[in-house]
């Protein structure tokens, strides 16, 4: 399920330009007014598959009225503030929104944001070939040996290895979700050359003491449609939780 957050102010306001990790850490707090242990949990531990972690929801960026960037600083004028968060699991769209009615405050920095409306977004109707655009910038990445030591390095755009780990990626959240294998056809992502050149120098983020990199290019999905809506409903790469990967339907 997705929801549609509406937030207000009516002064200007400043947050961080990278602003990830407030947003997410509010949500957190959010689930937190609804269910102490249920927000621990999940923050502490998520869902486990093998040694990988999964949060499994995820959340656009923020979409203003009004903005500017001022060195650091996102400077939102007065007005509405959008953004769209989704998961597959009941137990998180119920906290959440429990959280919400009980609050009504969302605090991203120093920034305090009336929650002034939530809308359920339906669920598309996926088919065998659909186009995707990007609410929050995708990550990928790959592992590169360095000196010696395998480290995790992102995947450029251009690079196979991209479209690949994200169909991967979201073969094992089937598998997650749904306790079996994914044995249902495949998915194939494309770009555009076009779209490639324009969207390759990507979105730098500093998040966590880290930066990341990830890319904002529609795209093509052909083949499951069992995917897609995973893809449309948890994310599409990787750091999901952290406010990347998710993505919506062009018409």
């Amino acid at each position: 399920m997705r929801i549609k957050v509406i937030l207000v102010t009516d002064v200007p306001i400043s947050i961080p330009i990278n602003y990830q990790y407030q947003l997410s850490s509010a949500i957190y707090n959010l689930l937190q007014k609804a269910d102490q242990e249920y927000a621990k949990e999940l923050h502490q531990k998520g869902y486990e598959f093998g040694s990988k972690k999964f949060k499994l929801f995820t959340f656009s960026s923020l979409f203003p009225d009004f903005y500017k960037i001022r060195g650091k600083e996102m400077i939102i004028a007065p007005g509405k503030i959008n953004f769209y968060i989704g998961s597959l699991k009941n137990e998180f769209i119920m906290n959440f929104a429990s959280g919400i009615f009980s609050n009504h405050i969302l605090r991203i920095g120093r920034a305090n944001l009336l929650i002034s409306q939530v809308e359920a977004i339906p669920t598309p109707k996926f088919s065998s070939t659909m186009k995707f655009k990007c609410l929050s910038p995708i990550v990928a990445t790959t592992k590169q040996e360095i000196n010696g030591v395998i480290k995790p390095r992102d995947c450029q755009l251009e690079d196979k290895r991209y479209a690949e780990n994200i169909i991967q990626n979201l073969k094992t959240k089937y598998e997650l979700i749904y306790d079996k294998p994914f044995s249902n056809g495949d998915l194939t992502i494309s770009f555009k050359p076009e779209d490639v050149e324009k969207y390759k120098k990507g979105k730098l983020i500093y998040y966590k003491n880290t930066f990341v990199k990830g890319f904002l290019c529609p795209f093509e999905a052909t083949g499951s449609s069992e995917l897609m809506e995973i893809m449309w409903e948890l994310g599409a790469g990787e750091k999901n939780s952290g406010g990347f990967g998710m993505v919506e339907v062009m018409n």
